[in-house]
């Protein structure tokens, strides 16, 4: 007897619902982000989640730009609303250092632009702002991060920390992130030259040989991929 299963539909991350296809929420830990004892808070939590996204794309051979940007956003902004709640904005300036293009995080603003604090006062938390400071894309404007990141020229930016903080918010659609997985595949493994359809098939190939040396059922994957896909492509609708 053949036994039909539903296909499991993604999740937004930190969304638990179960099964192996969603993603998990953390349990909260038991040493907080400053190395003390007392119980992580909710934002403490948030801007962890962050830094280990971070340091996951900067550990990919082509990291998604985008994806680092949305993520140090975000743990800035969790940093700053667990220090300052009336936290609204954080400003930050390109590094005035010889060479060095990171935008660094400076003063937090609340609603009415007055000013609460400087990032870089809060000692506990200056690695952790270094490391997301790394995440900050030098290049790309304000019509990319209009929501949580915009930059207003060459030199400044800002980020929204309400847009930062939305748990459900997604800088790039599914389509994008397709599309920025092919251009990262083509910078590392294929000809440079190669249009879009032709390193996705490159890829798609690279994947048949994974599944044949896992026992994976590629097919019954892709399937499983198109129902997903479809499903989501309804939601929208």
């Amino acid at each position: 007897m053949t036994t039909t299963r539903a296909t499991p539909s993604r999740q937004p991350a930190g969304t638990p619902v179960g099964g192996q296809f969603a993603a998990q929420a953390k349990p909260a830990a038991d040493v907080c982000l400053d190395g003390s004892d007392r119980p992580e808070s909710s934002h403490e939590q948030v801007a962890g989640a962050a830094i280990e996204r971070i340091m996951a794309l900067e550990a990919a051979s082509a990291p998604g730009v985008k994806a680092q940007t949305f993520a140090a956003a975000r743990g800035m902004a969790a940093i700053a609303r667990s220090q300052w709640p009336e936290a609204a904005t954080i400003k930050t300036r390109e590094c005035d250092q010889i060479g060095c293009t990171r935008q660094h995080a400076e003063e937090v603003l609340d609603a009415d632009g007055n000013e609460l604090g400087q990032m870089y006062e809060l000692e506990d938390y200056e690695q952790d702002l270094i490391d997301m400071e790394s995440g900050l894309s030098p290049v790309l404007g304000q019509d990319v991060f209009s929501a949580s990141y915009s930059r207003h020229d060459g030199e400044h930016g800002a980020i929204d920390i309400d847009e930062a903080l939305k748990p459900s918010h997604q800088e790039d659609t599914p389509a994008d992130r397709a599309g920025e997985t092919i251009s990262g595949y083509r910078a590392r493994f294929d000809d440079l030259d190669l249009d879009d359809r032709t390193v996705a098939r490159d890829m798609l190939t690279d994947l048949h040989h994974w599944a044949r040396s896992k026992g994976v059922d590629l097919d019954e994957v892709m399937a499983s991929a198109r129902e997903v896909a479809d499903e989501e492509i309804r939601g929208q609708q």
